[in-house]
C-alpha cells in the first residue's frame, strides 16, 4: 500500500518510538471514513476487511490508551461509535442521512438494485434515529427549529423531502421517478406522503389523468388518508414549533 509506505518512510524519519505522528493520525482517519462507507452501502465484508487493517496495522499511533478498547469491539458496534461521533450538528447529520437516501434512490432503485437501495435506505434510519435519540441526551448550541428545518423528526418524512427534492432539484423525467416511487422497497408511507404532491405537480405539467395514474398508482385508501392526515398534524405541529420559538427568543 502506497500509503502506508510513505508511512513507513515518515517514521524512518521522525523516529519509530514516536507515539503519534500526523501521518499516522490522518491515515486512520482515512480507514476509519472508509469503514463506515463501505459499511453504510452494505458491504460488510469489504468494512470488516479495512477493520481487520486498521486494528492490525503496526504504524497505529499509540498516544491513546483507550484506542485498544475501542479496537476490541465487533464491527457493528465500533461503526456504532464512528456515527455518534458524526452526530455532532444537525448538518452533518442530515448530510449523512440525505446522501444515502439520494444514492439509495439513484443507483438502487433507478437501476434494479434493491439490495444497495434496502442497505442505504436501512442506513439512513440509522442515523437519523441515532441523531434524534441524542437530542434528548445531550445540549447542543443549535436551535430546535434547526434541527427540525434540516431533519424532521419522523423518518419517513426526511425520504419525502429528498424524493420531492430530487424531483424538482435533479431534472428526472417521469419515467424515472416512476421508477423510483414504484421500485421495491420504497416505502409505502412515503408513497402516501408524496402521492398529492406528485400529482398536483404533474397535472399542473399537462400530464394526462390515463398517464398519471399509470405511472404513479395511488397507495392503498387507508395510507393515503392516514399520510394525508399525517401531513396535517405535522403542519400545524411546525406552526406551533416556530411560534414558541419565536415568543422564547423574544
Amino acid at each position: 500500500d502506497i500509503i502506508e509506505e510513505l508511512i513507513d518512510r515518515n517514521n524512518n524519519v521522525q523516529g519509530r518510538d514516536r507515539a503519534y505522528t500526523l501521518f499516522a493520525a490522518g491515515y486512520e482517519n482515512f480507514l476509519r471514513d472508509v469503514i463506515r462507507v463501505y459499511y453504510r452501502r452494505g458491504q460488510i465484508a469489504k468494512s470488516q476487511e479495512f477493520y481487520d487493517r486498521l486494528v492490525t496495522w503496526a504504524g497505529l499511533n499509540v498516544n491513546d490508551p483507550g484506542k485498544l478498547a475501542e479496537f476490541e469491539q465487533p464491527l457493528d458496534e465500533f461503526v456504532g461509535d464512528l456515527l455518534r461521533d458524526r452526530l455532532q450538528t444537525p448538518h452533518v447529520a442530515a448530510s449523512e442521512v440525505y446522501s444515502s437516501l439520494e444514492r439509495g434512490f439513484l443507483e438502487g432503485l433507478l437501476v434494479g438494485n434493491v439490495e444497495l437501495f434496502a442497505g442505504e435506505l436501512a442506513w439512513a434510519e440509522r442515523v437519523h434515529r441515532a441523531f434524534w435519540s441524542e437530542q434528548t441526551t445531550r445540549q447542543f448550541v443549535y436551535s430546535e427549529r434547526e434541527r427540525m428545518e434540516l431533519l424532521p423528526r419522523r423518518f419517513e418524512e426526511a425520504v419525502e423531502l429528498r424524493f420531492v427534492w430530487m424531483l424538482t432539484q435533479m431534472g428526472l423525467d417521469p419515467i424515472q421517478v416512476s421508477m423510483i416511487y414504484n421500485g421495491s422497497g420504497f416505502p409505502p408511507s412515503v408513497q402516501g406522503l408524496v402521492y398529492d404532491r406528485l400529482a398536483q405537480a404533474y397535472r399542473a405539467s399537462g400530464m394526462e389523468e390515463e398517464q398519471f395514474n399509470q405511472l404513479f398508482p395511488a397507495p392503498d385508501e387507508a395510507t393515503l388518508e392516514r399520510m394525508r392526515a399525517r401531513r396535517v398534524e405535522r403542519e400545524a405541529e411546525f406552526r406551533e414549533d416556530r411560534r414558541r420559538l419565536d415568543v422564547e427568543q423574544q
